[in-house]
């Protein structure tokens, strides 16, 4: 079983996000919406990009989300950081973690919010774990559009795993594009999966 699983693991590491090239134009389709706050009613509200991106630079996807005028499943918010279900998951509680400040490479933030950027993954991958989603984690960032970055704004992908579970990402992999169930229902289950993470983010 070593080489199967060396492929789902290269396949994640170097081709999981090839497929958001094609992908980009159908995320951009989606009708906006504003963001809901969580459970305690804090945290997960939209700020104006204004905030983040300074007038010379054109707002990104990212940045439209973080604005509340792109659809998005928040599991987390704060002054630095927000980490939400990426809508065509590689496994079921596939988190983006992103700086709310606009910021295409890693070397282009604030060490302290790099930091935290990565503080607040393992905050969510714990949560993740806890959750029941997976017992381990791939951490992947794509730097740069050499290596497969296609929205030029920071994010770290976080993809819940389980031992024997090459099969079952492959095939999720391959299909993640394709909405099979209708868009209530996936808006349905990243709500529900989003609210079972957020309870166990400590």
């Amino acid at each position: 079983m070593v080489f199967p699983r060396f492929v789902s693991d290269a396949a994640l590491t170097f081709g999981a996000l090839l497929l958001p090239a094609r992908l980009v134009g159908i995320r951009k389709t989606l009708p906006g919406r504003q963001g809901r706050p969580g459970p305690n009613g804090k945290g997960l509200a939209p700020v104006p990009i204004s905030r983040y991106v300074s007038p010379n630079v054109t707002p990104c996807l990212f940045c439209e989300i973080l604005a509340g005028t792109r659809p998005a499943t928040f599991v987390f918010r704060d002054d630095l950081c927000a980490g939400f279900l990426d809508i065509f998951p590689v496994r079921t509680g596939h988190i983006l973690v992103i700086p709310q400040e606009h910021a295409g490479l890693l070397e282009e933030l604030p060490s302290g919010t790099r930091s935290h950027l990565i503080e607040t993954g393992v905050r969510l991958l714990g949560a993740q774990k806890r959750a029941g989603l997976g017992e381990a984690v791939n951490l992947l960032v794509n730097d740069g559009k050499a290596a497969n970055q296609h929205i030029p704004h920071v994010h770290l992908h976080l993809v819940p795993r389980r031992s024997g579970d090459t099969a079952g990402t492959m095939a999720q992999f391959v299909s993640r594009g394709f909405n099979f169930f209708g868009r209530e229902r996936q808006k349905l289950a990243l709500e529900t999966t989003a609210a079972l993470i957020r309870t166990h983010i400590t």
